[in-house]
């Protein structure tokens, strides 16, 4: 059952997002439900193997959502510390109530680094983080057709171009995962002060030059996978792993 009113959005965009509503594809449905304002809820525990490798690092894994990857199935996501630092950096810069203004004043980041390094599941860990922090976000994968958007009043599946249409009144994230030869869509890179955008790019100007041009974006490039989190990925991969040994981060 979802609220009358919202703080997120306007009374019309409400309508808008309730009117247009599709339906949650399978890699969105029950999101909200797990994650809205529930800390740590998609945290799941270390494999054993891992232990058994002689792994010591603290590493901490989110349960991945069916649908979103389809090279990953149903298994879990390795949380590189690259996501959290990334996450740090948003939040702390544009989002926190202590954040300067000269700071907050820019309303994209620009994610960068070499294919297959996980840029697009730094998107899926900025959803889960989000949504445990009651923050809203818009999610689009540029060449599809709906978007998903999730804030205090319900989440919803809706087509990407009534995207155009909603009011944001309050400072929410628009995370973008392009796609080759795609345009981004108006709504994406006008600047909009209650907006910042996190967009997952090849660093192939033609995906990210407009974004960068009106939003005035910050660049933010990820480094590669260290070894011990290379091991981890592969154990994932390598076993099903029957027992689970809980690790704080």
């Amino acid at each position: 059952m979802t609220s009358i009113t919202s703080a997120h959005v306007s009374a019309r965009s409400l309508e808008v997002l309730r009117n247009a509503n599709l339906g949650h594809a399978p890699e969105f449905l029950d999101f909200r439900e797990k994650h809205w304002g529930k800390a740590g809820a998609a945290t799941v525990p270390v494999p054993q193997e891992l232990v058994e490798l002689g792994v010591h690092n603290p590493l901490v894994f989110i349960q991945h959502t069916d649908g979103f990857d389809d090279d990953l199935g149903d298994s879990p996501i390795l949380v590189r510390a690259e996501y959290r630092r990334l996450w740090r950096y948003i939040y702390g810069d544009f989002f926190d109530e202590a954040a300067e203004p000269d700071k907050r004043a820019c309303t994209a980041t620009i994610v960068l680094g070499h294919p297959g390094i996980g840029k697009s599941l730094s998107l899926f860990y900025l959803m889960v983080v989000a949504a445990e922090a009651r923050l809203p976000f818009v999610f689009y994968r540029t060449g599809f057709s709906n978007a998903y958007v999730c804030l205090d009043a319900g989440d919803f599946s809706i087509p990407a171009e009534r995207l155009y249409y909603l009011q944001h009144t309050a400072r929410t994230l628009v995370l973008l995962d392009s796609s080759a030869d795609l345009e981004l869509r108006e709504y994406t890179w006008r600047r909009s002060r209650n907006t910042h955008a996190v967009l997952a790019s090849s660093p192939a100007n033609q995906r990210h030059g407009a974004l960068a041009k009106y939003r005035k974006a910050n660049y933010y490039t990820m480094d590669v996978v260290p070894l011990h989190e290379f091991r981890a990925m592969m154990c994932v991969h390598r076993f099903v792993c029957a027992e689970w040994v809980l690790v704080d981060e």
